[in-house]
């Protein structure tokens, strides 16, 4: 895992993934969302759904790239969620 001391198989699945979904069926959840991104989650049951981000990215630059990166990410999600 990132920055850990040693390696642990699964480690980030284990916390991203099955300890939230325990906790979720624990407290009579009805809904879990495992984040944005990542083919992975198809494997493990996960359909792709749209996600909002918050974030503020204050470098001009930065900003501008991550923007154009959005835009055809979202074009592709979109066509993508049509095909399902």
């Amino acid at each position: 895992y990132w920055g850990a001391y040693e390696e642990v198989p699964f480690l980030h699945f284990n916390v991203c993934f099955y300890h939230s979904i325990e906790t979720s069926i624990l407290e009579g959840r009805t809904r879990f969302e495992p984040g944005a991104g990542g083919e992975h989650k198809l494997a493990r049951g996960f359909a792709p759904t749209l996600t909002h981000s918050i974030h503020t990215v204050t470098e001009p630059r930065f900003s501008a790239a991550i923007a154009d990166f959005c835009s055809r990410e979202r074009e592709l999600l979109a066509e993508e969620l049509t095909i399902r």
